[in-house]
């Protein structure tokens, strides 16, 4: 690489370097659950993923198809970096929008929620229905 790049190696802290990024890039081969994208949508960073399970998940309906490129394609994946890196209102409304879906489909909350939900049901243990965040305060940063 060029001595303009920077390696980070590992960090416990990554949203700096998400912050930092105007997109944010996971071409993958194949995923399982891809985080990655969750963390860059959390910071309000743009994100553009391979159309491979786990990765095409983790983004939320109605994004451009320029967000989600073919596998090894690295000519589809040059014009959608190209296009998000031309237009930073695009960029600004693609992160704005990552986030809003993280803090909807992928809060702590709501993911604890149903695994609970799951060990009650494989427990036979009854519940009353949770209402969402009743009686809870939701804080976001």
């Amino acid at each position: 690489a060029p001595a303009s790049v920077e390696f980070a190696g590992a960090t416990s802290d990554p949203a700096p370097w998400y912050r930092a990024a105007d997109v944010v890039v996971l071409p993958s081969r194949w995923e399982g659950m891809a985080l990655a994208p969750l963390e860059a949508m959390a910071c309000g960073r743009p994100v553009v993923v391979t159309d491979v399970d786990g990765a095409r998940e983790s983004l939320p309906a109605g994004r451009p198809p320029s967000c989600l490129v073919p596998p090894e394609d690295p000519g589809a994946l040059a014009r959608a970096l190209t296009e998000l890196l031309q237009d930073e209102p695009l960029r600004t409304a693609l992160g704005a929008q990552g986030r809003a879906h993280v803090l909807v489909a992928h809060d702590l909350r709501h993911a604890t929620d149903a695994v609970t939900d799951v060990y009650r049901e494989l427990l036979g243990v009854a519940t009353a229905p949770v209402v969402p965040n009743e009686g809870r305060k939701c804080i976001t940063t």
